[in-house]
């Protein structure tokens, strides 16, 4: 049978901070670059990341296809350039592939998870096994491109280029979007599990990659934001000189302030994907926190409004929908007109679950929430301010009512409306989170 490295507890993400080379003595760090490798900057990924398509049905099959210790899959690149350093990962492992190793078949299988999340745990094979247990291991890696050195340590984010050469710099003066397309055409994102070397002269990272949600095989949902990333226990090898830099991105946990955690990151991930489980299906997603009357989820693209009564976040499209629903009742009685705060009451307010069917409204009225006031919030034991806003609802109604008779053209009117916490009624036009 081949060595496997399973016990009670996985193993640490080779757990640089814990152990040093092979030979048991600790070696601080590596630095490599360009020159030393004698091969360019970001010439070489030890596999590639590979699309949802290709993920699919990987543990039903014997015959799966595996990351290959080959170069930057770009469009006619060879893929055999990195073949005298070349590590095969086979992640994640079928039962008649486990059935199938051999003594002596130089395979290597290891048990491992990242970030210490264990529902994530999975088993991968690396080959030829010999060779990469004898490769020696470091607690971080400086690479040395030019005038630059750049220092990555284990469960970094970063950015590994997907061409080779790498593309042109992101030009000046993009917006947002471009931004963002331009990072997903020339990037894939990755977790630093470890770093190994061979002689001093090529250094090598393990990592789990970061997914965007239309990479998946199910797909994005509606609750991915833009920006929104998912963590996978997908293991893979390349060479160093693939890293391109650091990439800004945090964890999201979903507590009370969305924007806290979210203000610091370009990019971000709440949700796994576990390659163990049926990969089409919506249960290799973990659970995430559910929200609103609705028991939908939170985009954060989208505004959610936080009752500071009962605590529940009430979606903006859900508040808007409840909104027109009062609306259109009294528009049929003929009496629509401006909602009266001071006649708010809570305990006899509550509104019902919003209606996701036909809306008889459409065309009629048309329910909006606007930021008014802007005003910021100091978050405690950070430099960091969140910018808040007062909030007006309106239903703006386009066809005369019922009971009214219109003298000449009808103008639309705008109506104010009360912004009511959908389970409790307490108001909401005071802060969004």
């Amino acid at each position: 049978m081949a060595s496997a490295l399973e016990s009670a507890e996985p193993m640490s993400p080779v757990s640089i901070s814990e152990t040093g080379n092979q030979s048991g003595s600790e070696t601080d760090g590596f630095s490599t670059s360009s020159e030393e490798t004698g091969a360019p900057t970001s010439s070489r990924v030890i596999g590639r990341k590979r699309k949802a398509g290709e993920m699919e049905g990987d543990c039903d099959t014997a015959t799966q296809e595996t990351s290959r210790g080959s170069g930057v899959i770009s469009e006619g690149h060879d893929q055999d350039a990195g073949a005298a350093y070349g590590f095969t990962v086979t992640c994640p492992i079928s039962w008649r592939q486990r059935q199938t190793i051999k003594s002596d078949s130089g395979h290597q299988l290891y048990v491992d998870h990242p970030l210490g999340l264990k529902s994530l745990r999975i088993e991968f094979l690396v080959e030829p096994g010999a060779k990469w247990t004898r490769l020696s291991r470091f607690k971080s890696g400086v690479y040395a491109n030019g005038a630059t050195d750049y220092t990555f340590c284990v469960n970094d984010y970063v950015l590994v280029n997907r061409h080779t050469p790498p593309r042109r710099p992101l030009p000046e003066g993009v917006t947002d979007e471009e931004e963002l397309q331009w990072l997903k055409d020339n990037f894939w994102v990755a977790l630093i599990a470890g770093f190994h070397s061979l002689e001093r002269k090529t250094a090598f990272v393990r990592l789990w990659w970061l997914y965007w949600p239309e990479e998946l095989p199910m797909g994005r949902q509606p609750y991915h934001g833009r920006r929104e990333l998912l963590m996978s226990n997908k293991a893979d090898i390349v060479e160093m000189t693939t890293i391109s830099n650091l990439a800004s991105v945090c964890r999201w946990e979903e507590r009370d302030e969305r924007e806290i955690g979210l203000l610091n990151a370009e990019l971000f991930w709440r949700q796994t994907y576990n390659l163990n489980v049926q990969q089409r299906s919506l249960r290799a997603l973990s659970k995430l926190k559910r929200h609103c009357v609705c028991k939908g989820y939170d985009n954060p693209d989208r505004e959610m409004y936080v009752c500071s009564g009962c605590g529940l976040g009430n979606h903006e499209a859900c508040l808007i929908a409840a909104m027109e629903q009062r609306a259109w009742q009294r528009f049929k009685e003929g009496t629509l007109t401006h909602e009266n705060p001071e006649e708010h009451d809570s305990s006899n307010q509550k509104t019902r679950k919003p209606s996701n069917g036909a809306k008889p409204w459409a065309g009629k009225l048309e329910g909006k929430i606007s930021r008014t006031q802007r005003f910021a919030v100091d978050i405690q034991s950070t430099d960091y301010a969140v910018e808040l806003y007062h909030h007006a609802a309106t239903i703006q109604q386009l066809v005369p009512q019922s009971k009214q008779s219109a003298n000449g053209p009808f103008q639309p009117v705008v109506w104010n409306m009360n912004l009511d916490c959908l389970r409790c009624g307490a108001p909401l036009n005071e802060r969004p989170v």
